[in-house]
């Protein structure tokens, strides 16, 4: 008698990572590829934050882009004493970017609204 074919995907539940599974995966592989654990720990900081901005307003990570858009580009220019440096939101995007990157990557979501959010010019402000 023949074995029956088995899977390594259970065909009875999701096919894919939760976004809270992705989001931890999403952060190990940044701390395999810097080897560094300040690294991490920034990247995990900064995407806890905005998605505490977000479950604030009742929704994740897997919103509608034209949702996730401005309330990221708000988010990433806020500082505790007004707006941020040039540097610091260009940052901060690349890192929400690296995130929704990696989650299409895997399947996990399809689109990432980070692209929608212009980066902001750094000057030289001691220039020759």
């Amino acid at each position: 008698m023949q074995q029956p074919h088995t899977s390594l995907i259970p065909h009875d539940g999701p096919r894919t990572m939760t976004i809270e599974q992705c989001t931890l995966a999403w952060v190990h592989a940044k701390a395999m590829h810097s080897e560094s654990k300040k690294t991490a720990r920034a990247y995990q900081d900064t995407l806890a934050q905005f998605r505490d901005l977000l479950h604030a307003q009742g929704i994740d990570l897997d919103a509608d882009p034209a949702i996730l858009a401005p309330l990221a580009q708000g988010w990433a220019g806020m500082g505790r004493q007004g707006d941020v440096a040039p540097a610091t939101f260009n940052q901060r995007l690349s890192i929400l970017s690296s995130f929704y990157k990696y989650a299409i990557t895997h399947e996990v979501l399809h689109y990432n609204p980070i692209e929608r959010v212009e980066r902001r010019v750094i000057r030289k402000t001691e220039a020759a």
